[in-house]
């Protein structure tokens, strides 16, 4: 990928963002754990990973797959690329790492994986249906998606957002949609559904500080904490004065080509 290829949140991506995200992911392997239970990956499959991250559940899944099988995983941030590599190195395990974007598998070949799996990346694709589109190519006759993401803005993170001076800018990373344009996106591309809803779950942090330190590592800096003025930091510590739980919006798919 070129520099101009590149979201814009992988672009401000850094190894301090990188492994900051690697303390405070407790939540995403929580539900990534949920999400390798749906899949029921099967030792000899050939897979790929959209939105890896820093590796460490798509290490948890090359081992599902074997013996014989393969995993192929991708992200746009280099410098979480960096940390999944050295995951997968640490455990003997072979993956395939590869810097690309879920919305342009141009560099896969149509009818490659027996099934696709994604967690809490999906709401970073800025073009659905070129994501949707490319999926079905790759996929085999037969061949599964399963995926979970962020479902509709999450109102106590965005209201930090807001206080980012690019903060219009920032709200143009994402993509949230109506159920009925999901739908209809979906069963454009050739998808059948198995299972398609919306959950409603909760982020929990043990205090103000590890809240903002979640949001600044995955928003991939879009949030600093460092931008902040004291009295905004005094704002939040006073709406926040203990522990924090967020109720959110999630959506989780399977999909069947």
């Amino acid at each position: 990928m070129t520099e101009t290829d590149l979201p814009m949140g992988s672009k401000r991506g850094t190894a301090e963002l990188a492994s900051s995200y690697v303390r405070m992911r407790a939540f995403q392997e929580n539900r990534a754990r949920k999400l390798l239970e749906l899949v029921a990956a099967r030792p000899g499959e050939i897979a790929l990973d959209i939105g890896c991250g820093t590796g460490e559940q798509t290490c948890d899944l090359a081992r599902r797959l074997l013996p014989g099988g393969a995993l192929v995983a991708i992200d746009p941030d280099p410098s979480r690329l960096d940390i999944a590599r050295q995951n997968a190195a640490d455990q003997w395990l072979e993956i395939e790492f590869i810097q690309a974007r879920g919305e342009d598998l141009r560099g896969f070949e149509t009818d490659r994986f027996d099934f696709i799996y994604s967690s809490y990346s999906v709401h970073w694709i800025t073009d659905m249906p070129a994501f949707l589109a490319e999926t079905y190519r790759v996929l085999k006759s037969g061949g599964r998606m399963v995926f979970e993401c962020v479902g509709e803005p999450v109102h106590k993170i965005v209201e930090l957002l807001a206080m980012m001076p690019s903060f219009d800018e920032i709200m143009q990373e994402n993509t949230f949609q109506s159920d009925e344009i999901w739908r209809e996106q979906i069963s454009a591309a050739g998808f059948s559904i198995e299972l398609f809803d919306w959950p409603v779950l909760e982020l929990e942090f043990a205090d103000v500080g590890a809240m903002l330190e979640w949001t600044e590592a995955t928003s991939h800096g879009a949030f600093r904490r460092d931008l902040l003025s004291g009295e905004q930091m005094a704002e939040i510590r006073q709406q926040y004065p203990a522990d924090v739980v967020i109720p959110f919006q999630a959506l989780r798919g399977l999909l069947w080509k």
